[in-house]
């Protein structure tokens, strides 16, 4: 696997086998307001969503919220790691990092 940089997550980024798969670190904040997408200090992705982090109800909206963005089937995004943290590394597959970057954000 190679590294590429990926500038709105202030890193680098994995890819996969394929053009249309890479990792995705985020900063969850659960209880908000609304469902929002943000980009924080450091460009790192700050996704905010209004479930109760109680019986994985976060997790759950946040790959739908995701999947929704992305314009994906949520079975294509899933949590690679911190299913108990707000710090959390997302397995995007069926999209290109360009388009992701455009839907998340734009």
């Amino acid at each position: 696997m190679h590294q590429a940089y990926f500038p709105w997550t202030g890193g680098n980024l994995k890819h996969g086998v394929s053009e249309e798969t890479f990792i995705l670190s985020v900063r969850v904040t659960p209880n908000s307001s609304t469902n929002t997408v943000s980009v924080g200090p450091g460009d790192k992705i700050f996704i905010r969503l209004t479930s109760p982090p109680v019986d994985g109800e976060a997790n759950k909206a946040l790959i739908k919220f995701v999947a929704k963005k992305l314009k994906i089937r949520q079975s294509d995004v899933s949590i690679a790691r911190g299913e108990r943290s707000r710090d959390k590394t997302l397995l995007i597959r069926g999209v290109s990092r360009d388009l992701a970057e455009q839907y998340l954000l734009g």
